[in-house]
């Protein structure tokens, strides 16, 4: 196993800390929160933070390519060794955040992740909403993310394997300790080879999809506001900064 104290600086644990502290905490099976303005849901900067896929509900078709295990975890250390600069380096605060934006951008796939989190919904959206959804979700993921650049607390990263995941992802396991815990979070990422080379579209948290929990988050919001409800909160919770 190769540990990465400078590496485990990687962009999730910049946001993540948060919410793995709120993931091991909350009841499971909670009934969804009534929406209220200014608490309505974090959205997928929550559950990003943790920046499993079981059986993963695809959306859109895109042909197989295969991933190697050992070029999605190398990967995912590179970004690793890039996020540690920024975390480490005395620029200014801003111009680690806009450094930080250029790893989110470049790392996840922000279009996939937007269509997976939305679920069928997406399908069902005019061109101009989806046009307005697909900005609005990525700004809020930016903004959101590029703000807690300051949250990282000393957590450490260490990836443990990688491992084929179907026939086009990989997992890339790892583990995060030093989350205010004793016992250390088991986090996978899912790379899936892109025209502009791998991508994470997934993260999961002992064994818990993100972006699958917060499709449920999402469909809460448009069965009470519609979409025009979601883009608003989406913009609300990450004006830009």
């Amino acid at each position: 196993m190769a540990r990465h104290g400078g590496a485990g600086n990687v962009l999730s644990i910049v946001a993540l800390s948060g919410l793995i502290r709120r993931h091991r905490t909350a009841p499971a099976a909670a009934a969804p929160e009534p929406i209220r303005k200014g608490t309505a849901m974090t959205a997928f900067a929550r559950r990003f933070r943790a920046t499993g896929f079981a059986a993963l509900l695809l959306l859109v078709a895109v042909p197989a390519v295969g991933l190697q295990p050992n070029v999605a975890r190398d990967f995912v250390e590179t970004i690793a060794e890039r996020t540690t600069d920024i975390l480490s380096s005395d620029r200014a605060l801003a111009e680690r955040r806009a450094e930080l934006k250029g790893i989110l951008r470049t790392a996840f796939d922000l279009d996939y992740i937007a269509r997976l989190v939305l679920g069928p919904t997406y399908r069902t959206l005019s061109e101009s909403q989806r046009a307005a959804y697909d900005r609005a979700f990525k700004e809020y993921v930016l903004e959101t993310y590029s703000r807690r650049i300051d949250e990282y607390g000393g957590e450490e990263l260490a990836i443990t394997g990688a491992e084929p995941a179907g026939s086009r992802d990989v997992k890339v396991m790892s583990r995060i300790t030093g989350i205010d815990q004793s016992e250390p979070v088991i986090v996978a990422w899912r790379v899936r080879e892109r025209d502009a080379g791998p991508k994470i579209i997934d993260v999961e948290i002992e064994g818990v999809s993100m972006a699958i929990s917060q499709r449920s988050e999402f469909a809460s919001v448009v069965d009470q506001r519609g979409i025009d409800g979601l883009i608003a909160m989406l913009e609300d919770r990450a004006p830009p900064s």
